[in-house]
Protein backbone atom coordinates (compact mmCIF):
# COMPACT_ATOMS: atom_id res chain seq x y z
CA UNK A 1 0.00 0.00 0.00
CA UNK A 2 1.33 3.41 -0.88
CA UNK A 3 1.78 5.82 2.02
CA UNK A 4 -0.83 8.35 0.92
CA UNK A 5 -3.46 5.59 0.83
CA UNK A 6 -2.86 4.45 4.41
CA UNK A 7 -5.28 7.02 5.86
CA UNK A 8 -8.00 5.70 3.59
CA UNK A 9 -7.91 2.18 4.95
CA UNK A 10 -7.40 1.73 8.67
CA UNK A 11 -6.63 -1.96 8.27
CA UNK A 12 -10.28 -2.94 8.58
CA UNK A 13 -11.05 -2.51 4.89
CA UNK A 14 -13.32 0.48 5.46
CA UNK A 15 -12.81 3.20 2.87
CA UNK A 16 -12.35 6.36 4.95
CA UNK A 17 -13.46 8.58 2.06
CA UNK A 18 -16.95 7.10 2.02
CA UNK A 19 -16.96 5.37 5.42
CA UNK A 20 -18.42 2.30 3.84
CA UNK A 21 -17.10 -1.23 4.08
CA UNK A 22 -16.08 -2.79 0.77
CA UNK A 23 -19.02 -4.21 -1.18
CA UNK A 24 -17.78 -7.74 -0.55
CA UNK A 25 -18.00 -7.17 3.23
CA UNK A 26 -21.18 -5.12 3.38
CA UNK A 27 -23.44 -8.15 3.88
CA UNK A 28 -21.42 -9.06 6.99
CA UNK A 29 -21.87 -5.59 8.44
CA UNK A 30 -25.55 -5.58 7.61
CA UNK A 31 -26.07 -9.04 9.13
CA UNK A 32 -24.40 -7.94 12.36
CA UNK A 33 -26.75 -4.98 12.74
CA UNK A 34 -29.87 -6.11 10.92
CA UNK A 35 -32.21 -7.17 13.66
CA UNK A 36 -34.50 -4.70 15.37
CA UNK A 37 -33.13 -5.84 18.75
CA UNK A 38 -29.57 -4.94 17.78
CA UNK A 39 -30.38 -1.51 16.38
CA UNK A 40 -32.68 -0.89 19.32
CA UNK A 41 -29.82 -1.52 21.74
CA UNK A 42 -27.75 0.95 19.69
CA UNK A 43 -30.45 3.64 19.94
CA UNK A 44 -30.85 3.06 23.69
CA UNK A 45 -27.08 3.14 24.25
CA UNK A 46 -27.00 -0.35 25.72
CA UNK A 47 -24.87 -1.77 22.89
CA UNK A 48 -21.98 0.54 23.80
CA UNK A 49 -21.55 -1.40 27.06
CA UNK A 50 -21.84 -4.91 25.60
CA UNK A 51 -18.52 -6.52 24.61
CA UNK A 52 -20.04 -8.28 21.59
CA UNK A 53 -21.44 -5.07 20.09
CA UNK A 54 -19.28 -2.30 21.49
CA UNK A 55 -16.86 -1.97 18.56
CA UNK A 56 -19.62 -1.97 15.95
CA UNK A 57 -21.64 0.55 17.98
CA UNK A 58 -18.78 3.01 18.28
CA UNK A 59 -17.93 2.62 14.61
CA UNK A 60 -21.54 3.19 13.56
CA UNK A 61 -21.75 6.25 15.83
CA UNK A 62 -18.59 7.71 14.26
CA UNK A 63 -19.96 7.12 10.77
CA UNK A 64 -23.29 8.74 11.62
CA UNK A 65 -21.68 11.81 13.18
CA UNK A 66 -19.23 12.23 10.30
CA UNK A 67 -22.02 11.91 7.77
CA UNK A 68 -24.12 14.47 9.64
CA UNK A 69 -21.18 16.87 9.86
CA UNK A 70 -20.52 16.44 6.16
CA UNK A 71 -24.12 16.75 4.97
CA UNK A 72 -25.53 19.22 7.54
CA UNK A 73 -22.62 21.16 9.05
CA UNK A 74 -24.74 24.19 9.99
CA UNK A 75 -27.62 22.17 11.43
CA UNK A 76 -25.80 19.64 13.62
CA UNK A 77 -25.59 21.95 16.62
CA UNK A 78 -29.36 22.55 16.53
CA UNK A 79 -29.89 18.80 16.31
CA UNK A 80 -27.58 18.07 19.25
CA UNK A 81 -29.11 20.79 21.42
CA UNK A 82 -32.67 19.63 20.84
CA UNK A 83 -32.23 15.83 20.74
CA UNK A 84 -34.25 13.88 23.29
CA UNK A 85 -33.16 10.54 24.70
CA UNK A 86 -36.73 9.20 24.62
CA UNK A 87 -36.71 8.89 20.82
CA UNK A 88 -32.92 8.62 20.31
CA UNK A 89 -32.98 12.12 18.82
CA UNK A 90 -35.17 11.17 15.86
CA UNK A 91 -37.64 14.08 16.11
CA UNK A 92 -34.80 16.57 16.55
CA UNK A 93 -33.01 15.18 13.49
CA UNK A 94 -36.17 15.48 11.41
CA UNK A 95 -36.76 19.05 12.64
CA UNK A 96 -33.14 20.16 12.23
CA UNK A 97 -32.00 18.31 9.13
CA UNK A 98 -35.14 17.05 7.44
CA UNK A 99 -34.11 13.39 7.64
CA UNK A 100 -34.89 10.62 10.10
CA UNK A 101 -32.54 8.27 11.89
CA UNK A 102 -33.80 5.55 9.52
CA UNK A 103 -32.63 7.68 6.58
CA UNK A 104 -29.30 8.45 8.23
CA UNK A 105 -28.50 4.84 9.11
CA UNK A 106 -29.83 3.67 5.78
CA UNK A 107 -27.18 5.75 4.00
CA UNK A 108 -24.58 3.46 5.52
CA UNK A 109 -26.29 0.12 6.12
CA UNK A 110 -28.91 0.22 3.38
CA UNK A 111 -32.61 -0.38 3.91
CA UNK A 112 -33.55 -2.20 7.05
CA UNK A 113 -35.47 -2.16 10.32
CA UNK A 114 -33.62 0.83 11.74
CA UNK A 115 -36.48 2.74 13.42
CA UNK A 116 -35.91 3.88 16.98
CA UNK A 117 -38.65 3.54 19.56
CA UNK A 118 -40.21 6.62 21.11
CA UNK A 119 -40.08 5.48 24.73
CA UNK A 120 -36.45 5.07 25.75
CA UNK A 121 -35.61 5.89 29.36
CA UNK A 122 -32.36 6.56 31.21
CA UNK A 123 -32.85 3.29 33.11
CA UNK A 124 -32.17 1.32 29.90
CA UNK A 125 -28.82 2.89 29.10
Amino acid sequence: MRHHESHLDGGDGVDRRTLRPPRSERPTWVKRATTQDKIDSFWSGESFDLPESQELSYHLAVVLVRNLMSDYPRRVLDFLNSAEFSDAGNAALIDSCGISLVDLVGQFLGRGPWSPRTDYSDAEA
